[in-house]
């Protein structure tokens, strides 16, 4: 598996076998993870997770953004974004852009409807969500 794990390493400017100290892990495991030839445990993962400051989607390279609040951020904006552009979406729509599941669609669209996002939404077959014209004074 392709990890970020020597990239994040070299911006530190540590060695492997510094950061193996550092994780508390085996320098040879730490070796074979660096290189994609084992997976991280869960604990290895959730310490290096922490040092470097990254999500686990990051470090995983499953994503680009390194930290989980720049994450849900983008993930606002481009709920957002598709909210305006459209008359209405689905949350399986909003789902499928953000790579996301749509139960975190409806948790954003609940947070922004908190925030002042006119959010409003048309339930049953072919229902979806769509921002509320604000009528101009």
């Amino acid at each position: 598996m392709k990890n970020r794990l020597n990239e994040l390493r070299k911006e530190k400017g540590l060695t492997l076998r510094e950061l193996a100290d550092t994780l508390r892990l085996d320098y040879s495991t730490l070796g074979h993870i660096e290189r994609g030839r084992r997976d991280f445990s869960i604990s290895s993962l959730r310490r290096a997770c922490d040092y470097f400051h990254v999500s686990a989607d990051y470090m995983l390279g499953w994503s680009d953004c390194r930290s989980d609040g720049e994450v849900r951020g983008s993930t606002l904006i481009k709920i957002l974004k598709a909210l305006y552009a459209k008359p209405q979406v689905s949350a399986a729509e909003l789902a499928e852009q953000c790579k996301v599941s749509t139960r975190t669609i409806y948790r954003y669209i609940e947070e922004l409807a908190e925030n002042g996002v006119p959010v409003r939404a048309h339930l049953g077959r072919g229902g979806g969500f769509y921002v509320e014209e604000r009528s101009k004074a």
